[in-house]
């Protein structure tokens, strides 16, 4: 019987993963590296392109020449291929595939029917944190072309759980009304 334990250690190379990203489609389907590689290409718009691996049940890691590319693409989450979730995530030096938690997904929530009287970030923490764990929120007022009636937060969303489409709150004059919860590449 072979021991379950090597006592000898593995050789640990140390490699840039600054550019590199591990994503799962979260679909029943099954996927090639061909085909999110075709479909990435057009939803991306690389001006250098990238790699393509496939890891393993619809994983895979992405390789980015520049660095202004892969950024953008990070701050883009979530995408989508034919409608299902592409989760992407930050490779980790010395992680396995099998250690990362697809589960959870960062994604831009947006709260409507919101009084103008409490459109600011303040209760955009405070609102988004009733749904979820909230990353960043943006100023509803913050320039011209983002000037808009709802409240905007970016989420960590755990895809295992219910979505809240919204909830009741109350006013100072002892009414209440529906906060709309509605979720964006969603």
């Amino acid at each position: 019987m072979v021991d379950p334990h090597i006592s000898s250690p593995l050789i640990w190379k140390e490699e840039d993963t600054t550019r590199v990203l591990i994503g799962k489609i979260l679909s029943s389907k099954s996927y090639t590296r061909g085909a999110v590689e075709r479909i990435l290409q057009k939803a991306w718009n690389l001006q250098s392109g990238f790699d393509v691996i496939e890891v393993k049940g619809n994983a895979f890691m992405f390789k980015f020449v520049h660095l202004e590319e892969y950024n953008r693409i990070l701050r883009g989450r979530p995408w989508s291929i034919n409608g299902c979730i592409l989760n992407l995530m930050e490779r980790s030096k010395f992680k396995t595939c099998e250690e990362f938690d697809f589960s959870c997904c960062p994604m831009w929530i947006q709260i409507h029917n919101v009084p103008m009287e409490a459109l600011c970030v303040e209760n955009a923490i405070m609102i988004g944190g009733y749904v979820v764990e909230v990353v960043l929120a943006e100023d509803p007022h913050y320039k011209d072309r983002y000037l808009h009636n709802f409240l905007r937060v970016r989420v960590i969303l755990d895809l295992r759980k219910t979505l809240a489409s919204g909830f009741w709150m109350s006013k100072p004059n002892s009414s209440r009304f529906w906060i709309s919860i509605r979720y964006e590449k969603l």
